[in-house]
C-alpha cells in the first residue's frame, strides 16, 4: 500500500469538498439576491404608498383654495369689482395649473378633471382678454356678469369634479383621520 503525504490528503479533500462548498456558496448568493429583491419590492411599494398619500394631501389642500377662488369670483362679480375679478382669474389659472400636477391621466375620472381644468384655464385666459378689451369701468355690471359667465361655469365644473375625487379618496383611505 502506498503511503500518501499530507499534501496529497489536503489536495484530495479540497477537490472533494470544493464542489459542495461551491454549491453552498452559490445557494447562499441566490438566497441573498431573493432577500434583496424582497427588500427592493417593499421599498418600491412604500414609495408608491407615500406618493399616493402626498397626492391626496396636496389635492385636499388645493380644493379649498380653488373653492375659495370660485366664491371670491362670484362675490367680485356681484360687487362689480373688475380689478378683483382680474386678479382672481390669475389666481385661478395658477392654482388650477398646480392642481394638474397631482392628477393622473391614466385614471379615467382624473383624466376628465384634467380636461376640465385645462378648459377652465383657457376660458380664464379668454375672459381676462375680454375683460381688458370690453370692460373699462364698473358701471356695466351686466357686461361683467355676461363676460364672466363661461368662466364661472368652468370653474364650478372643476371644483365639483375635484370635490367628488377628494371625497372618493377619503373613502378609499379609510375615512377621515382623527389625528
Amino acid at each position: 500500500m502506498e503511503e500518501y503525504s499530507f499534501y496529497w490528503w489536503v489536495d484530495h479533500i479540497s477537490k472533494i469538498a470544493s464542489i459542495p462548498l461551491t454549491l453552498l456558496g452559490f445557494g447562499f448568493t441566490i438566497w441573498q439576491l431573493l432577500k434583496t429583491k424582497s427588500a427592493v419590492q417593499a421599498a418600491y411599494e412604500a414609495t408608491l404608498a407615500m406618493r399616493r398619500q402626498v397626492r391626496r394631501t396636496n389635492l385636499a389642500t388645493l380644493l379649498p383654495q380653488l373653492t375659495r377662488i370660485e366664491d371670491e369670483i362670484d362675490r367680485a362679480v356681484a360687487n362689480r369689482s373688475v380689478e378683483t375679478v382680474r386678479s382672481l382669474i390669475s389666481d385661478w389659472r395658477w392654482q388650477a395649473g398646480e392642481t394638474r400636477i397631482y392628477l393622473s391621466a391614466s385614471n379615467a375620472q382624473e383624466k376628465k378633471i384634467l380636461r376640465s381644468i385645462q378648459a377652465s384655464i383657457s376660458v380664464a385666459a379668454d375672459t381676462q382678454r375680454e375683460i381688458h378689451r370690453e370692460i373699462h369701468d364698473v358701471d356695466s355690471p351686466e357686461l361683467l356678469v355676461s363676460v364672466t359667465d363661461p368662466l364661472r361655469k368652468a370653474v364650478s365644473r372643476v371644483t365639483g369634479e375635484l370635490g367628488a375625487v377628494a371625497a372618493q379618496q377619503v373613502l378609499d383611505s379609510g375615512g377621515v383621520s382623527d389625528g
